[in-house]
């Protein structure tokens, strides 16, 4: 899994005026990595046909609570699926395999799936995934819109080391490219890459945990890194 390095070297803004401020709390979602299991659960998509994937059904719900999964198949090469939809029946009872009633957990068991374009899955609108730049919203009624920039400052400088071994300070910037939908209001999902744990101290995943973030007008930024969700 390659990608071209996205950059963390935006200056800080000149000014965070209070009309812009914004109280949100946030959890994170990864890539979860699984093995092919031949005869185990198939990947399906939206009309209920196999992908030609299949996984442990412990692997089948763990992915579908994360919505992209990167299967490694017997000959070395690994493939990337992402969420597409959700069936109206549960092909596995993941509230019995993951010992949950958690809605996350047992939707999961209702996850249909595509081929990913980007390396580390797609989000909204065309754009890939980026990891530790990608956020999640409520498509809804969240009022961070698709394709907008927000600043956290409590993510600037934050060590970050990225999925190719670079080793970069974060520059607070998110660009909100993505949907789930556990994310209601003003929760967002932040794309933590191959990483289950999140390097953020701000990220609580409870909404009890909340932090200032501010929606960020800055054409430039915004073309930036709207590039850098288009390259793979």
């Amino acid at each position: 899994m390659s990608a071209s390095a996205p950059r963390f070297e935006f200056p800080k803004p000149a000014d965070l005026p209070n009309d812009h401020k914004l109280v949100l709390w946030a959890t994170n979602y990864y890539v979860f990595s699984a093995n092919a299991q031949p005869g185990g659960e198939p990947l399906l998509d939206v009309h209920g046909n196999s992908l030609g994937v299949f996984l442990n059904a412990g692997d089948f719900c763990r992915g579908g609570i994360e919505g992209t999964i990167r299967v490694a198949g017997p000959n070395g090469q690994s493939s990337v699926f992402n969420f597409a939809g959700q069936a109206s029946h549960a092909q596995v009872d993941c509230g019995a395999v993951l010992h949950s009633q958690k809605p996350a957990v047992t939707g999961a068991g209702r996850v249909r799936y595509q081929k990913a374009g980007g390396p580390y899955g797609d989000g909204v609108h065309g754009l890939f995934l980026v990891p530790y730049r990608t956020i999640a919203v409520d498509k809804a009624q969240s009022p961070i819109a698709y394709e907008s920039v927000i600043y956290i400052p409590a993510a600037r400088g934050q060590a970050l080391t990225l999925p190719s071994g670079e080793a970069v300070v974060h520059d607070g910037y998110f660009f909100a490219a993505d949907t789930g939908g556990a994310i209601k209001h003003n929760h967002i999902d932040i794309f933590t890459g191959i990483q289950k744990q999140t390097p953020f101290g701000f990220v609580k995943s409870t909404p009890e945990g909340t932090f200032e973030a501010f929606l960020i007008d800055a054409p430039e930024i915004k073309a930036q890194l709207k590039q850098d969700h288009r390259t793979p």
